[in-house]
């Protein structure tokens, strides 16, 4: 006998075939030039910075991650592979804190943006126990989620407030750093709000007494996203994400902000 249990819902929902055109677009459109790109800055040291490196790994990780959620949404066997799901939900995760920490490398407070991407990672890792014990450890998942994402918050507030007090009050300061770290902050913000919006959204899926690969499998190809969740995914998580990227690789730091290269460190820093 099937009964209908509840689930905590991953970060963006279940890759069904209505995902199939929107991930194949911003991963060709979106990231494929970024991609290539940040390869030609790379091989230019007058453009290359750490930062840049970093924004440049994040681009070609998302071109994979969307390319298997490409097929994972005409796939039913790749849509119920826990070990993608679990991929997912840490990249998700992770992504936007990096990205934040990356904009804050010369102002601030990294330590804080590091727990919250440990505990982020660890919501992401924890994701397939949702699926054998759903009640325990969505309780598990659901606490670190929001605390990894309201920490990943509150930094991410510090930062811009400190970057729009030195631009309000600090006229002799460079405006663009502080216009770049300004521009990431919102952008990051707004991933962070939409992951604690949603964090506690659940799923119904038919769930069988036998073996946990069948439970997972059934769990994941018969669960139905709401109409509003893929739209909403796409506009608050992977369009600032890409926006946040964009800016790194299509600005040129070494020369903005005076970075340095790869194996330099920062050669100034942004008064605040």
């Amino acid at each position: 006998m099937a009964n209908i249990s509840e689930y905590l819902s991953p970060i963006g929902g279940v890759a069904l075939p209505s995902y199939r055109t929107p991930t194949i677009i911003i991963a060709a459109i979106g990231y494929g030039p970024l991609v290539l790109l940040a390869s030609y800055k790379a091989q230019h040291g007058d453009r290359r910075t750490i930062i840049n490196l970093g924004a440049t790994i994040f681009a070609i990780e998302r071109l994979i991650l969307l390319s298997l959620h490409a097929v994972a949404s005409t796939n039913p066997d790749w849509r119920a592979s826990l070990a993608l799901v679990k991929y997912t939900e840490m990249s998700l995760s992770l992504a936007y804190v990096v990205i934040a920490n990356d904009a804050v490398s010369l102002l601030g407070p990294r330590k804080g943006l590091a727990v919250a991407g440990v505990l982020g990672i660890l919501a992401g890792g924890f994701f397939r126990f949702n699926l054998e014990w759903p009640g325990p450890a969505g309780r598990l998942i659901l606490a670190l989620r929001c605390a990894g994402g309201g920490l990943a918050l509150l930094f991410i507030i510090i930062i811009g407030l400190a970057a729009g007090w030195s631009y309000k009050n600090q006229p002799h300061v460079y405006r663009r750093p502080l216009e770049i770290v300004l521009s990431l902050a919102f952008l990051t913000a707004a991933v962070a709000i939409y992951r604690l919006g949603i964090s506690s959204s659940t799923i119904d899926a038919l769930r069988f007494s036998s073996l946990e690969q069948s439970v997972a499998r059934q769990t994941l190809t018969s669960v139905s996203n709401s109409a509003a969740a893929g739209p909403l995914f796409l506009v608050f998580h992977l369009l600032p994400e890409w926006m946040s990227i964009a800016l790194l690789i299509g600005t040129n730091l070494r020369k903005e902000i005076e970075s340095g290269d790869y194996r330099q460190a920062p050669s100034t820093d942004i008064p605040v």
